[in-house]
């Protein structure tokens, strides 16, 4: 029995010494947990904060993209009320018109084209070969007879002086334009829809002002060169207004390039 007591004491310190090596292990193993936390939570921040900046910047740029689509759909609905005034200003004349022809007595009378007929002729006949390659067409209306020339019979892409080739054309065209008694005659620019290039854009900002120097130039050749008199002529810029075919392909686009040669009763 003696014996066992005395061992007691040993065992006790041993148990001491024992908790104390575990103890000492365990923070240890805390502090080395927690700097392994610290180093992930700096490599996540690192991640996060150019995560964070580019969230802030579509943010602004979604912000910018919303206030430009407002300012279009303002813009469209500003065209559309046009449009409509437009449209309800045509069907009020049309209404005075049809109100007018009804009346009693009222006749509405269509010019005499009688003499389109000859003229046509000859015009068929001077540009025969550029009718039949598609860059000349003749065209008569009930109030008038039209020949429109595309656009290369007379002008170089982006200018609006008329090319070598162009005066030859011009030059066929005054001879016929010579036998035109008591008509007045629209040289009418037309363009597609492209924008100006910027060599022209400074002088000619839009394309009114460029069709109008087109139909310019074609006035002045024939008052100057053919001698047509400048009481029959008349320049008029339509710009893009007057398309006759879709902006949407390059043959369409060739198409509302064009000079139109209007002869009116």
């Amino acid at each position: 029995m003696q014996r066992t007591h005395r061992s007691l004491p040993g065992i006790v310190a041993l148990s001491f010494i024992g908790i104390g090596c575990v103890s000492q292990q365990s923070f240890q193993s805390v502090v080395q947990q927690l700097e392994r936390e610290r180093v992930q939570n700096e490599q996540l921040r690192k991640e996060i904060d150019p995560i964070r900046a580019e969230a802030t910047k579509l943010k602004e740029e979604n912000t910018q993209l919303a206030a430009e689509n407002q300012g279009l759909l303002k813009s469209a609905e500003e065209e559309k009320t046009k449009a409509q005034e437009l449209s309800a200003k045509a069907e009020s004349l049309s209404r005075e018109v049809a109100a007018l022809s009804s009346k009693k007595g009222v006749i509405v009378k269509k010019p005499d084209m009688s003499w389109a007929k000859g003229l046509s002729d000859s015009l068929r006949k001077a540009f025969r070969d550029e009718i039949r390659k598609g860059d000349v067409q003749v065209k008569q209306t009930e109030d008038r007879l039209t020949l429109t020339l595309a656009e290369p019979l007379l002008f170089d892409p982006d200018d609006v002086e008329i090319a070598k080739e162009g005066e030859n054309i011009l030059i066929k065209l005054g001879e016929v334009l010579k036998m035109v008694k008591g008509r007045q005659i629209v040289i009418g620019g037309h363009l597609d829809d492209a924008p100006i290039a910027p060599s022209m854009a400074k002088e000619f900002p839009t394309a009114w002002e460029f069709t109008g120097a087109r139909a310019v130039s074609v006035v002045r050749f024939l008052e100057e060169e053919s001698k047509i008199s400048g009481r029959a002529l008349t320049a008029a810029a339509y710009g893009s207004a007057r398309a006759v075919a879709g902006n949407s392909t390059d043959s369409g686009r060739a198409q509302n390039r064009r000079i139109d040669v209007a002869l009116l009763p």
